[in-house]
């Protein structure tokens, strides 16, 4: 796996994805996330996951539409977090979401649609 798109699985009943080792591109991690190779991108999350994430520090960046319509209500981001992509958590089910001081951007739509988001 070279290339794909986080749009490919919305809507899925997906709730872990699992990278082989032996991929020169991505990883996952222990919640089942899709990472850059070196960790530091969080690029898709499994959008049937319910619950809370708390995410572990070294993401520094969160991928366009890598929570797309995701299930999850409640998500703490690591202090090492700088960067939210465009459409990030479109659509998603979130209610709370704790933004680490050290986020320095949040691109256009990163919350589109995201309903239930209140603090």
């Amino acid at each position: 796996l070279e290339h794909f798109s986080p749009d490919g699985f919305a809507g899925t009943s997906i709730t872990h994805f699992s990278v082989h080792s032996d991929n020169q591109h991505f990883t996952s991690n222990e919640d089942g996330a899709i990472l850059s190779r070196g960790g530091d991108a969080l690029l898709a999350f499994p959008p049937a996951t319910t619950g809370t994430l708390i995410l572990q520090g070294g993401v520094q960046r969160i991928g366009e539409s890598a929570f797309l319509g995701s299930h999850l209500r409640h998500i703490e981001l690591p202090s090492t977090l700088t960067t939210i992509e465009k459409e990030a958590f479109r659509g998603s089910k979130i209610v709370e979401i704790t933004l680490p001081e050290n986020l320095a951007t949040i691109a256009a739509d990163a919350f589109t649609n995201c309903h239930n988001l209140n603090s």
